[in-house]
């Protein structure tokens, strides 16, 4: 116990120091996907690989919960025994304005879980000291939420409510040790209605990380753009905002990936063409239907794909019976004016580790500086009117 409140005196003073140095920006928030550490060759990223300059947040994704509802590890060789989640949050020696955050949750989580914890009072104060005790203890600045999703997936119509409650009990907690809260949120309308009192969840985090992407599955029979802005973007930002969200805590999520289709007839490759399921997995990412923004360049620089970046704000390739969905710097632009001009807290990047982290194809990190480029620019120059 005396070590526990020796780490937290120390933890406050850098905390302090940080927010007396660091300027009021929009917020680049950056998820690390901690299982690249397996990927082999140029593929292999971990903490060493993160440039701290880039982001103002940086998210350890993922941790999970354990059969006592208290947050615990989901990959204890790379979070302890390889010092990831220590040389994560060490990263702010090269940087005391970076903010790293813990990220629980995901995908591959499920929801029942989450759903049981949050039922009671009991059960939310239990896991919220659990919260707190893990983030205390390796020095994190706050707690990303990525339950996905309250009310689906196993979950109750009381999930809406109840997911308010914990966000309110860890807001009276966590403010005592200035502690950031987030949440990465969906932008479909039916998970947005069964899951989310969006007035109430404004009262209680930092910011909210809207996934906007994936908006055609991979298993769709159809081609379609991955994250258009014209008309479903902007849809997905209207519909927090509509409904009462704080527009500067709201953040719009950009993919440094590509999603891959095989063509059920190579001479139909507009939008809408149909599909004959997912296509390439990539060499070191190994997902089918999936390609990290370095492998894509891979096949877009033989020079033998034809490109169409329309006025969507997405880009599609599509060569043989190939077709791939994706974001290139130009569209990434569209995507920021759009969201500085709407008054938008800043920008978030799924993920770091595929972004081309590496140059190999040009400059380190091509989508994530020219995130931050843009970003501050156009800040800059709406601010200065």
């Amino acid at each position: 116990m005396i070590l526990f409140w020796v780490i937290s005196l120390s933890f406050l003073s850098v905390n302090l120091i940080s927010a007396e140095e660091c300027p009021t920006g929009p917020k680049i928030v950056c998820y690390y996907s901690s299982w690249a550490y397996y990927r082999q060759d140029i593929g292999f990223f971990d903490t060493t690989n993160i440039d701290t300059s880039l982001c103002t947040h940086v998210v350890y994704s993922f941790v999970g919960m354990n059969l006592n509802l208290a947050v615990d590890y989901i990959d204890q060789n790379v979070d302890v025994s390889h010092g990831g989640l220590r040389n994560f949050t060490d990263l702010k020696v090269q940087n005391p304005c970076l903010k790293t955050i813990l990220a629980i949750g995901g995908w591959n989580e499920g929801s029942r879980k989450y759903s049981v914890m949050a039922s009671t009072d009991k059960s939310r104060e239990d896991f919220v000291e659990s919260a707190l005790r893990f983030l205390v203890a390796f020095n994190f600045d706050g707690l990303d939420v990525d339950w996905e999703y309250p009310g689906q997936r196993g979950g109750i119509a009381e999930d809406k409510q109840n997911f308010v409650l914990l966000l309110k009990q860890m807001h009276s907690r966590f403010s005592k040790w200035d502690l950031e809260i987030s949440i990465a949120a969906p932008i479909v309308s039916s998970l947005l209605e069964e899951g989310y009192d969006v007035p109430e969840i404004s009262k209680y985090v930092n910011h909210v990380s809207l996934m906007a992407y994936d908006y055609t599955a991979t298993t769709s029979e159809t081609v379609g753009l991955m994250a258009p802005i014209s008309e479903i973007v902007r849809k997905s930002v209207d519909l927090w905002l509509g409904k009462g969200f704080s527009q500067e805590k709201l953040i719009l999520g950009l993919p440094s990936y590509a999603r891959s289709y095989n063509l059920k007839d190579p001479e139909e490759h507009d939008i809408g063409a149909l599909t004959d399921g997912m296509g390439k997995a990539g060499l070191y990412t190994g997902e089918q239907g999936f390609l990290s923004y370095y492998e894509l360049q891979r096949y877009l620089q033989t020079g033998s794909y034809e490109t169409d970046c329309s006025n969507d704000g997405n880009c599609y390739a599509y060569y043989k019976n190939d077709w791939f969905s994706y974001d290139d710097t130009d569209t990434y632009n569209a995507k920021i004016d759009y969201a500085v001009n709407k008054g938008l807290g800043g920008i978030m990047l799924w993920t770091l580790d595929t972004d081309d982290f590496g140059g190999i194809y040009g400059k380190k990190y091509p989508l994530l500086n020219s995130i931050k480029d843009k970003l501050e620019t156009a800040y800059r120059l709406k601010h200065s009117v």
